[in-house]
């Protein structure tokens, strides 16, 4: 169908390049065009495609671009360190189109974004910039662009120490467990689905304590698992620790015909390794035990009991107690019934 570009007529021009319809023809060739009747009366579409052969009148010999049919875009986009990350251009653009992209440390004049492997420092906004050439028609911009600011979630690593036993492993993420001591990795999940690595560093809980005690003929002693014995020997309780796995306590018991003597530490590290954790008097049993006391460098009582299993693990009201030296003050009654008082100091090490 021969046609005149004299006269507007609306179509979809399809060339090699995509046009809308409200535009007009202004080289001459060969087209396929595509008509888009409105039949009110039937409630129907009619597409026509029919051959449109067009020529140039002297009116028309001026060329005409689409190049933006919006002004400014912008958006937000979050990925992850090391994914790749591209962004089209958005809207028709020509071949004489001038396009460039600006963000940190970047620049390219391509129709498209494209950065591989992105790190964190190459997080920003990046803006491309939309010239168009000659004139344009009706609906379209001189110059626009789109903005897109890119936020990269880094890949995150840490490290976790941990303590295992046969009845206390270590659970990973995915739900595995282990008991083994030994370097392990373990991968987590941000909520944007970015993967964090944690190194776990698992070792077997060796718990141990070895207790003294001194008994006077005839007396019981009660062990730690609640036995009582009355004769002198070595007597291993399993107790459970705090963390669930077992805890070895070695009682030596001694038996002494005369005056009894008090076994106190000079120093202790409550450090979590499960050695040395607590202060406490090693060798009275209950009946024998008064009272034990511990003071500050400043005379502040910190620590007070009665009770012979009881002991002194580093802190004052909840808080960690600083590296130093305290003044412990220790009261007992010896195999003979006497009332007898013993004071020193203990070094607390961490």
């Amino acid at each position: 169908m021969p046609f005149n570009l004299n006269s507007r007529y609306p179509f979809l021009l399809i060339n090699g390049y995509l046009l809308f319809h409200s535009y007009i023809v202004i080289n001459i060739g060969n087209y396929i065009l595509v008509e888009i009747l409105n039949l009110a009366h039937v409630l129907k579409l009619v597409i026509l495609i029919s051959s449109l052969l067009v020529w140039l009148t002297p009116a028309f010999s001026q060329t005409f671009w689409t190049c933006c049919n919006f002004n400014f875009q912008t958006d937000t986009i979050k990925v992850c360190e090391g994914t790749n990350v591209y962004v089209a251009v958005s809207g028709g653009v020509g071949d004489s189109t001038t396009i460039k992209w600006d963000g940190p440390n970047f620049t390219s004049t391509d129709t498209f974004l494209l950065i591989q492997n992105i790190s964190p420092v190459q997080a920003g906004y990046y803006i491309a910039n939309i010239r168009c050439p000659g004139k344009l028609v009706a609906g379209s911009f001189r110059g626009c662009g789109q903005g897109h600011l890119i936020l990269v979630t880094p890949k995150k690593a840490n490290t976790i120490t941990a303590t295992v036993c046969t009845t206390q492993p270590y659970i990973f993420s995915s739900g595995r467990s282990t008991a083994a001591s030994g370097t392990y990795y373990d991968t987590l999940q941000t909520v944007i689905g970015c993967d964090s690595i944690v190194t776990v560093l698992l070792k077997n809980f060796t718990a141990k304590d070895t207790l003294q005690t001194a008994i006077c003929p005839g007396e019981n002693h009660r062990l730690p698992d609640g036995r009582m014995v009355n004769a002198a020997g070595i007597y291993t309780s399993t107790l459970m620790a705090q963390n669930g796995c077992d805890s070895l306590v070695h009682t030596h018991v001694q038996q002494v015909a005369g005056n009894i003597a008090a076994t106190v530490p000079t120093a202790f590290t409550p450090n979590g390794d499960g050695i040395n954790e607590v202060f406490r008097i090693k060798n009275l049993p209950q009946q024998r035990f008064v009272s034990l006391q511990i003071y500050n460098r400043y005379s502040q009582l910190i620590f007070s009991t009665r009770n012979a299993t009881s002991f002194w693990n580093g802190t004052f009201n909840g808080k960690l107690q600083p590296a130093g030296s305290y003044v412990y003050l220790l009261q007992y009654i010896n195999c003979k019934g006497d009332k007898q008082s013993d004071s020193g100091s203990v070094i607390l090490l961490r």
